[in-house]
């Protein structure tokens, strides 16, 4: 598998996917952050998707609305018309699966995450018929990828893993689980930038996958660390809240390139 902005042919360095956005400079999952990260020219967006209380995939992080909308409860509590009301930073407000899609449709792949199982079918059926061009879909738990590829097999799958693990070979060991990958049918791993090597990376392409690497929020107030160590790996994409510091990064490397 290769991972390209419309599912083309891999360019010749890694593409750039803003992690919530160009969340380093907006409110994180909102419009405008969404925006902004088209307008520093990454190749895809991720975000994330949950239901609200009558069942519509909304576009936020946590299952609670404190940290990024100021108030208590859960986003699962409240109707999509309550949520609306609510401020998600700088006066922008909490965007629906439906209007991201419209955002990047034509213009970037849109990269999926499913935080809950329950939010797979109700975000298929909106983007089903709706959303055309790069898709991807994404998610640290096994079952909510084994149902997007029942309901959806088209589009590609990503297992996202992380381990804190100090021993290096434990640590890939449960980044590349490759049983788990097998039995939900995903097309790729997405992991920690600190598993990888060269020698991991041409694992996980030796078992047809493709690979995307990410790092911590605080790893990149000092991005040139993870980035050089990440380019060795030679990923199909980096995900980052920095999405215009990175590919600034990406143009200025001498780093000969030999993604696969």
């Amino acid at each position: 598998m290769t991972i390209s902005r419309n599912s083309g042919t891999k360019t010749a360095k890694p593409l750039v996917i803003a992690h919530r956005g160009e969340a380093s400079s907006r409110p994180e999952n909102t419009l405008a952050a969404f925006e902004a990260a088209l307008a520093a020219g990454a190749d895809g967006i991720e975000c994330d998707s949950r239901l609200s209380a009558d069942g519509v995939p909304v576009v936020i992080h946590d299952p609670t609305l404190t940290r990024t909308a100021g108030v208590r409860g859960k986003v699962g509590s409240r109707t999509l018309e309550q949520l609306r009301l609510l401020d998600a930073g700088e006066g922008e407000s909490i965007p629906t699966l439906a209007e991201t899609s419209d955002l990047c449709r034509g213009r970037a792949l849109l990269c999926l995450e499913f935080k809950e199982v329950l939010a797979v079918a109700p975000s298929i059926a909106a983007l089903k018929g709706h959303h055309a061009g790069g898709l991807m879909f994404c998610s640290f738990l096994p079952k909510a990828l084994r149902a997007c590829k029942d309901l959806w097999p088209e589009v590609p799958t990503l297992l996202i893993t992380g381990s804190r693990n100090p021993n290096p070979v434990a640590r890939w060991r449960e980044s590349f689980p490759l049983s788990t990958i097998k039995r939900v049918d995903a097309d790729g791993l997405s992991c920690h930038h600190s598993a990888l090597s060269p020698k991991r990376a041409a694992q996980v392409r030796s078992a047809g996958l493709g690979l995307v690497t990410w790092c911590t929020v605080e790893e990149e107030e000092k991005p040139p660390r993870w980035f050089e160590k990440a380019l060795e790996a030679a990923p199909d994409a980096l995900v980052t809240t920095w999405p215009r510091k990175l590919l600034e990064l990406l143009a200025d490397s001498r780093r000969d390139y030999r993604g696969s």
